[in-house]
């Protein structure tokens, strides 16, 4: 386990917007900025070199068309944080204690957060939105909407 002194921390990645297109954007990376990386400990290639870099905003879901249509819920996003040591460890000991595995201590910390998430909707909830959404009834008729009215557009644009 790496331990990170917050005051040690090296300054975010810096770069500058040169050019701004709508679409696209182009970005300049200073000699300082890269001499910066250098020395926070990446090597070159993990970081940009000096110069101008061109690249395209709203790329992702051209690049991953089945991403929009996927639930938030099922799809897994990488991120790095910076947890208190205690709280890793008391995650690790309690993964290994539940499954003998201590690695599964993301899964357990995933499954705290998505706790607390769904209480606070919970709470946020008023009584009627609340009976609404275990109401299937209700649900099947909403669903069915939404469908004749994605229909709807459908055709629309064919038409179009």
């Amino acid at each position: 386990m790496t331990t990170e002194n917050k005051s040690e921390q090296a300054p975010p990645f810096e770069f500058t917007v040169v050019e701004d297109k709508g679409d696209e954007v182009v970005i300049e990376i200073s000699e300082e900025s890269y001499q910066r990386e250098l020395a926070s400990g990446l090597a070159p290639e993990e970081t940009l070199k000096p110069g101008k870099y061109v690249g395209k905003r709203g790329g992702f879901l051209e690049r991953h068309p089945n991403f929009k249509g996927s639930s938030h819920k099922d799809t897994k996003i990488r991120v790095a944080i910076n947890l208190d040591g205690d709280i890793l460890h008391y995650f690790r000991m309690r993964a290994q204690r539940e499954t003998a595995d201590a690695e599964s201590y993301r899964k357990l910390i995933n499954d705290e957060l998505r706790c607390v998430m769904e209480r606070e909707i919970e709470t946020r909830l008023s009584p009627i939105a609340r009976e609404l959404l275990n109401d299937e009834r209700f649900l099947n008729a909403l669903k069915e909407k939404l469908r004749d009215k994605e229909n709807a557009e459908d055709l629309r644009r064919e038409a179009a």
